[in-house]
């Protein structure tokens, strides 16, 4: 037991290496974030490069009536547009 006029030693919520690590999440996690939607801008622009690619009026035209099936294994379109 301690005497009142003891004063407890820092929190352990309160050191340093637990300030470090708490900052160090919320940097990953914003890091995270920022990836995420760098990934998402990219793969919007890569489909409106498809579509918007001459060779592939067939699959503006899947797109379009809703037959385009996720799980083809071939590419129903000109990846020429990427180069």
């Amino acid at each position: 037991m301690l005497h009142g006029s003891v004063k407890a030693a820092t929190p352990p919520t309160d050191c340093s290496l637990e300030r470090w690590r708490d900052e160090g999440r919320e940097k990953g996690a914003r890091a995270r974030e920022d990836l995420r939607n760098g990934v998402e801008q990219a793969l919007k622009l890569l489909g409106q490069g498809f579509l918007a690619h001459p060779a592939n009026a067939k699959l503006r035209d899947e797109l379009a009536k809703g037959t385009l099936l996720p799980q083809s294994t071939s590419m129903p379109f000109s990846a020429s547009s990427i180069a």
